[in-house]
């Protein structure tokens, strides 16, 4: 089975520089989902999150458990935007 190419897009950058404007623009073609981490971290975390060293912790548990689901989508021919601070 041939699935079409899939592609990552990670977006990078500091507070209020547009990311999640261009994030929703990209996902908004067809086969793409949007990553917010901010959205997730929140989800999972928001009580225990109260440092920075916190937000570190769990950001890096957060990638290493999504990993994998990411890899499976973009195997699967779905786009992906990942809105990471």
């Amino acid at each position: 089975m041939t699935f079409a190419p899939a592609t990552l897009h990670l977006l990078c950058g500091k507070i209020a520089s547009g990311k999640s404007t261009l994030a929703a623009e990209l996902s908004a073609a067809p086969g793409c989902v949007v990553i917010s981490e901010d959205q997730w971290l929140a989800a999972l975390y928001k009580e225990e999150m109260q440092s920075v060293a916190d937000y570190v912790r769990y950001a890096a548990k957060l990638r290493k458990a999504m990993t994998p689901h990411l890899v499976a989508l973009l195997n699967a021919g779905v786009s992906v935007v990942l809105d990471f601070p």
